[in-house]
């Protein structure tokens, strides 16, 4: 008996009743700085469990994360995407995340190295000077943008959806039909994209960023890739890409080009 209890205290030192041990407190949401947990509460359910394969453009993409800028990517977790299904998710916009944890996801998408500096009160996180030491982003290091891909961003002056339905035959129609309307294969009609509902989903930014980048994970290829289009194509024009939005903006109001 004796020994039992002594046992039973021996097991409690450092836990006395009334005391809880710190390392049982729970860590309030937004204070949780770990990419894992942040990108799976938040971006996993649109884009994808590894940022790919999701409903949601893949932000977990070479030419994308070579493409984008920290300042788009912080912008648009900050406002959202008007027009989308993409919300604001910064605390100052009502949403769930704290700056810190904005930072964190803009450094891991863009893949900048970074470190995090916390006590008690704030928390931020600081991408890494020469010689520090930190965190690696998950999915790498973004590769250098070749100064001959387009712009992600949209031009100021609209495109010609007429021009756009001569750019889709040449581009797109081999796999998504002419007109848009899908290709038949085993007795069901695929790939059509002239659809008002899907195309209602896609803001005219998006529809730019995905011509640009493909879907790797759907087998889409990029501005620029001969996939499925042979080898003598050459790679889309920003003022192509541009009349091809314009086509699909026309499609999204039921206008047929």
């Amino acid at each position: 008996m004796i020994f039992a209890l002594i046992a039973l205290c021996s097991g409690c030192i450092g836990k006395l009743p009334g005391k809880p041990d710190p390392g049982d407190v729970p860590v309030p949401a937004e204070r949780v700085l770990k990419f894992d947990t942040v990108f799976g509460r938040n971006c996993a359910g649109c884009h994808g469990v590894d940022g790919t394969l999701g409903p949601a453009p893949p932000l977990n993409e070479s030419l994308f994360r070579a493409l984008v800028t920290e300042s788009e990517l912080e912008k648009v977790l900050l406002q959202g995407r008007k027009g989308t299904q993409m919300a604001p998710f910064a605390h100052s916009n009502g949403g769930p995340l704290s700056a810190a944890q904005v930072s964190v996801l803009v450094y891991e998408i863009k893949g900048v190295p970074y470190r995090i500096v916390t006590n008690e009160k704030s928390q931020s996180v600081q991408p890494l000077k020469p010689g520090e030491k930190g965190i690696t982003p998950k999915w790498g290091t973004s590769p250098a943008a070749l100064r001959s891909v387009p712009a992600l961003e949209l031009p100021e002056k609209p495109g010609d959806a007429a021009s756009g339905a001569r750019v889709f035959i040449r581009a797109c129609a081999v796999c998504h039909g002419e007109n848009g309307m899908g290709v038949e294969a085993n007795g069901k009609v695929r790939n059509r994209i002239n659809e008002r509902a899907f195309l209602a989903l896609m803001s005219d930014q998006a529809i730019r960023r995905i011509i640009i980048t493909g879907r790797n994970d759907l087998q889409m290829p990029d501005y620029a890739s001969t996939l499925g289009r042979g080898d003598d194509f050459k790679p889309l024009t920003s003022e192509e890409i541009n009349d091809l939005g314009a086509l699909l903006s026309a499609w999204r109001q039921g206008k047929s080009k």
